[in-house]
């Protein structure tokens, strides 16, 4: 099973890092995420590139995986997607993985963010407000 991370930076090593506005304590620990879903990985990337100003993923909404942008919309042109290798790794839960060591990839390809728009949805201005009341709670 393969292991992907997704930035919207190239990078040589991954460093842990406190993940943030995620109210589950584990997922906030400092440490290299990763998941064996590459379209969750690559989901989660776009909802964090330059131009969007907040962002969620679709989870278990008829089976789909996507996202949903509250507020802008990507400007960068491209981002990357890195296979990770598995030894420092724990799973930590059904998708996500976790490294507390830094982390060389094994694999870097360059994604066009174009070609992946179609994981995207605008969200509605009433659940852009829940969002952010949520978000001020964390």
């Amino acid at each position: 099973m393969k292991i992907y991370h997704g930035s919207s930076r190239k990078l040589k090593v991954l460093r842990p890092r406190q993940a943030t506005g995620i109210k589950k304590a584990k997922d906030r620990q400092i440490a290299v995420y990763a998941t064996h879903k590459k379209e969750r990985a690559i989901v989660i990337t776009l909802i964090h590139l330059k131009g969007i100003r907040g962002g969620c993923e679709l989870r278990k909404i008829n089976k789909e995986v996507g996202g949903i942008i509250y507020g802008g919309w990507p400007t960068q042109k491209d981002f990357y997607l890195y296979e990770l290798p598995k030894k420092t790794f724990s799973k930590i839960d059904s998708w996500q993985w976790i490294s507390k060591e830094e982390v060389r990839p094994l694999k870097v390809e360059r994604l066009e963010v174009k070609d992946y728009l179609y994981l995207l949805k605008k969200g509605s201005k009433i659940r852009e407000k829940e969002i952010s009341r949520k978000s001020q709670k964390v």
